[in-house]
């Protein structure tokens, strides 16, 4: 998969939340785009940055800061990178199994599994695309009385068109 990742051309990334106080509202908690060396980065709280080789060019300071690990994404793109403070993959269990079905695809998935703060269960599905090995979906859930509940989505769109203008400093 992250060799896969590391290939890709462009991507957009979408990681979206549920409202810890209201489990019927989502919130965006990061969005990325990348197109060859040049990256941006949105973090919840305001937080918007274009990322390039030479470095990092804050467009608009919020509450939310970015990873200390965002500037490499130009130098090696990477999911670990895309994620950092949301999901570990390197260090945790992580496990596969193939067809798993969602939208009358059949995928192969990628279980990682890890602990929260809290000490209770977690774990992330990543949706591959059988042909690519790219993420396409992801999934975060917690165990809460011995179910899992689901905390986050993570959405992938690679090798696709980005919206002109994206990487301008608005």
């Amino acid at each position: 998969m992250e060799t896969a990742v590391r290939q890709s051309r462009t991507l957009h990334m979408t990681c979206r939340w549920y409202k810890p106080t209201d489990h019927e509202k989502m919130m965006t908690q990061r969005e990325i785009w990348r197109d060859g060396s040049t990256s941006r980065w949105d973090e919840a709280g305001g937080t918007t940055a274009i990322l390039e080789h030479h470095g990092m060019r804050l467009i608009r300071a919020g509450q939310g800061q970015l990873p200390a690990q965002a500037v490499s994404l130009c130098r090696v793109p990477t999911l670990e990178v895309m994620l950092s403070g949301i999901v570990r993959i390197n260090g945790v269990a992580v496990e596969t199994e193939d067809g798993v079905s969602w939208h009358g695809t059949n995928y192969r998935a990628l279980i990682v599994r890890d602990r929260g703060l809290d000490g209770s269960p977690l774990r992330t599905i990543f949706l591959l695309d059988p042909e690519s090995s790219l993420p396409v979906k992801g999934e975060q859930q917690k165990q809460v009385d011995g179910r899992w509940e689901t905390e986050g989505t993570l959405q992938f769109e690679f090798n696709q068109p980005i919206k002109p203008g994206i990487f301008s400093p608005t």
